[in-house]
C-alpha cells in the first residue's frame, strides 16, 4: 500500500469567499463549487516524498497563517476532513494504520479523518 495523497475536504453552507481567495495561492484547489445545496472545497498540498505527518503539519501551519476573515470562513465550515488516499496492489487488504499521534493532532486541531483506497484498474 502506498500513500497517493492527502486532501483537505471542507464543506460550507455558503461560498467562503475570503478563504477561497487565500488558499488558491497556498494549495492546489482540486474542487471548489456547489455540490447539491452545499459548497465543497477540496485542497491538496504537494506531497510527493513527504510523510503523512509532514503533509498534515504543512496544511495546519499554512492555515494558521491565513487572515482573520479567512479564519472566520473556516470556522463556519460544516465539515473539515483530511482524507488519506492510498493506492493498493491487487492483493493488498483494504486497511490502513495511521499512527495515534497523527490521529490526535488531526482531532485536536478540529478536523476529522477519512480514508480512500484506490485499487489498480
Amino acid at each position: 500500500m502506498e500513500l497517493h495523497n492527502i486532501d483537505l475536504e471542507i464543506t460550507f453552507s455558503n461560498e467562503p469567499y475570503a478563504l477561497l481567495s487565500e488558499v488558491q495561492e497556498a494549495f492546489t484547489v482540486l474542487f471548489a463549487g456547489r455540490k447539491g445545496d452545499l459548497f465543497l472545497l477540496v485542497l491538496e498540498v504537494f506531497s510527493v516524498g513527504y510523510s503523512e505527518e509532514e503533509i498534515i503539519r504543512s496544511f495546519l501551519e499554512t492555515l494558521s497563517r491565513i487572515s482573520e476573515e479567512a479564519k472566520k470562513d473556516l470556522a463556519k465550515a460544516l465539515k473539515r476532513e483530511f482524507n488519506f488516499g492510498y493506492g493498493l496492489d491487487r492483493d493488498d487488504p483494504m486497511e490502513a494504520s495511521i499512527p495515534h499521534p497523527l490521529v490526535r493532532l488531526i482531532g485536536d486541531s478540529g478536523y476529522s479523518l477519512g480514508v480512500t483506497f484506490y485499487r489498480p484498474r
